[in-house]
């Protein structure tokens, strides 16, 4: 028999084991009811998958968002400010949490640095995806600086950062946005990628102020932006490719020569600018030679470019290492005097017989233009037996040699056509062309920028998900027909037809057929043209536009540190702009192993999710769902959503990047 005092004891038990089972299922229950509602990412219908679980294993989300915030507060963060980073980056940080605690644990450590750079926090309460790049960033002020900018404008600014994601190359990214930033826009207004590059070259250090060229190099380059806002494509692709190809000679000259310093902009750019500007002419035909420069000098410069072209170099200052020595200085003033006379079989040969000192002799001699021009067309024609002859001549006096060689043959050179067609260009023009961005091109002959292909860039998820929005018909046509190509262009056609436009089709028929470094400028010009174009017309319709190609051209031809191609992920990845400009990796067979499977799904998913939304968003997927009796949907709700994921992706990759500065990008060729 039990005591009366043992009774209440037991009677105890089951309710306190029920109360326990109680609040085991309470509680997680309480913490979802608690948690805030989970934005969606971007698909209009969400994936049957959710961006993280409300219960990750082992990882309280509630908890860590707490804690987040409480150690950003105490690292000096504005309460807003720190709210805003932890609710969009909650789902990436929970998934670091789980998987990579290291990194997680450097991420925030980062972030908690930010806090003693407090003119940051206004951009980033606007912008709490730029945490992360302030974050990586050895200048987060002048960063957060250069982004502080109107709605209109910051799309299409902070894509850059994307693109330029060594620190040193952000940091003066910054610097130029805060001084060319109006310049800047236009150009990428008129279509213009990599408008930013033009101005990214290293200045004199704040000592030198005085002797500062970079201040005139800036002025001239904004002056000569400013005055072709309105001009075509092609004529905005023709001068950007003289700055990107002569821009580093004409930097050097300015810092090393006082005298090139101070008639540059009144009298040497002038002058080509003039002769670029003729009717037969364009800037693809000067670029071969930095010595055009030395060649502008010259008070018949002008005239000489554009009736003889790069030749005068060639004549004037030769090329020792292929063979072909200059004329001695005393005979300049009869080459220039021949160039300009423009009379074809004495230009052929000055070119053939240079070598020969009886040839140097004879043009020597005083004797009157005619009769030099005669002499030298009977000796031209006289090949392969004009050493006889030439010993004759210089043996007759003027007197003697104007009696035997009679008057000169008529006509004149065009010299375009006989440029392409008869002059051989030394070997030196054509391998002193950047051999990496040669193999772009040849890399490029098939079509160099596409709509994102939605089907085959999402695998099997983006056409699942393509049906579920728009129903079988409009979800085949969503992820197939928008996914077609935009631009389909060759550049090798491309680059012809520029030509033919520019310098005739006889010129342009030679020039195509000698290919390779002949055509480099003309490609060049063709891609920038051809992109300008795309950007423009076409970003709307297409929904996601590849620029991967473009962009690596753009850094290789501009002479950026080539780490910044290969520091943008450490995966598999082409850079994508969508129709509204927002730039983003489409992520391709992102490596679990890397950074864990729960992070490679989250960065896959979000491209993915970009990718769709903006197929969803062009002018093809909204006919598509028209087309199979849909309602087109809300812009507004959307463009929050497409924001969101936007935001979510760009800040993932910046997180990851700041906190791993050793990982290494693989651009997806």
């Amino acid at each position: 028999m039990h005591s009366h005092a043992e009774r209440p004891r037991r009677s105890w038990l089951p309710w306190l084991l029920t109360a326990a089972g109680l609040v085991a299922v309470t509680i997680p229950i309480i913490n979802r009811i608690q948690r805030p509602p989970r934005q969606a990412s971007l698909g209009v219908l969400p994936s049957e998958t959710s961006d993280v679980e409300a219960e990750v294993d082992g990882v309280d989300r509630v908890a860590l968002a707490a804690d987040t915030k409480g150690r950003l507060a105490r690292a000096g963060w504005p309460e807003m400010a720190a709210r805003a980073v932890v609710d969009l980056n909650l789902d990436w940080l929970t998934i670091q949490a789980e998987e990579n605690p290291g990194g997680f644990e450097r991420q925030l450590k980062l972030l908690e640095a930010v806090g003693s750079h407090p003119r940051v926090f206004a951009v980033v309460e606007r912008h709490p995806e730029l945490a992360g790049l302030l974050a990586g960033a050895s200048a987060p002020e002048d960063v957060a600086a250069s982004l502080d900018v109107a709605d209109g404008d910051y799309s299409p600014l902070v894509g850059l950062f994307l693109q330029h994601c060594n620190d040193h190359d952000r940091t003066l990214l910054a610097r130029v946005l805060a001084s060319r930033r109006t310049t800047i826009r236009t150009l990428q207004e008129h279509g213009m990628l990599g408008a930013e590059i033009l101005f990214m070259y290293p200045r004199p250090p704040a000592a030198h102020r005085n002797t500062d060229w970079s201040r005139d190099y800036d002025r001239w380059l904004d002056d000569e932006l400013t005055t072709r806002r309105h001009v075509s494509d092609e004529e905005l692709a023709s001068f950007v490719n003289l700055v990107l190809g002569q821009g580093p000679e004409i930097r050097r000259r300015l810092s090393e020569d006082e005298s090139f310093r101070r008639d540059f902009r009144t009298i040497l750019w002038p002058r080509l600018n003039r002769a670029a500007s003729g009717s037969q002419s364009a800037f693809e035909a000067l670029l071969g030679d930095p010595r055009i420069w030395d060649l502008l000098r010259l008070d018949a410069s002008e005239e000489l470019l554009r009736g003889s072209g790069l030749m005068a170099i060639d004549l004037l200052y030769g090329f020792p290492e292929d063979g072909r020595p200059a004329y001695p200085a005393d005979l300049h003033g009869q080459v220039i005097q021949i160039l300009l006379r423009h009379e074809p079989l004495s230009v052929q040969a000055l070119l053939a017989f240079r070598r020969d000192p009886l040839f140097i002799r004879l043009l020597k001699k005083p004797i009157s233009d005619d009769t030099r021009a005669a002499a030298l067309a009977k000796l031209f024609q006289a090949r392969p037996n004009h050493p006889e002859l030439l010993a004759r001549y210089a043996r007759l006096s003027g007197a003697a040699l104007a009696d035997d060689v009679g008057p000169p043959p008529h006509g004149v050179v065009t010299w375009l056509p006989f440029y392409y067609t008869v002059y051989e260009v030394p070997k030196k023009w054509l391998q002193g062309r950047d051999a990496t961005a040669m193999d772009f091109f040849q890399a490029a002959l098939d079509p160099v920028m596409l709509i994102a292909d939605v089907a085959s860039g999402g695998g099997a998820e983006i056409p699942r998900r393509a049906v579920q929005i728009g129903g079988r018909t409009a979800g085949e046509e969503l992820a197939g027909k928008v996914g077609e190509k935009v631009l389909v262009v060759t550049l090798e056609k491309s680059a012809s037809e520029l030509a033919a436009r520019k310098i005739g089709t006889e010129a342009a028929e030679s020039l195509a057929s000698k290919g390779g470094g002949m055509m480099f400028d003309w490609t060049a010009s063709a891609l920038l043209a051809e992109t300008q174009a795309t950007i423009k017309g076409t970003l709307r319709k297409a929904a996601t536009v590849d620029i991967t190609n473009v962009v690596q051209f753009l850094h290789r031809y501009g002479g950026m540190d080539r780490r910044t191609m290969k520091e943008w992920l450490g995966v598999e990845a082409r850079l994508c702009m969508r129709g509204d400009a927002r730039v983003f990796f489409a992520m391709h067979n992102v490596p679990q192993k890397l950074m864990g499977a729960k992070a490679a799904e989250f960065l896959t998913r979000t491209s993915q999710d970009l990718m769709l939304g903006g197929a969803v968003e062009s002018e093809q997927g909204q006919d598509a769902l028209r087309k199979a009796g849909k309602t087109a949907l809300d812009a507004k709700e959307h463009a929050g959503k497409a924001l969101h994921s936007w935001q979510q992706h760009v800040s993932a990759i910046w997180l990851l990047q700041a906190s791993q500065p050793s990982l290494k990008t693989t651009i997806h060729e």
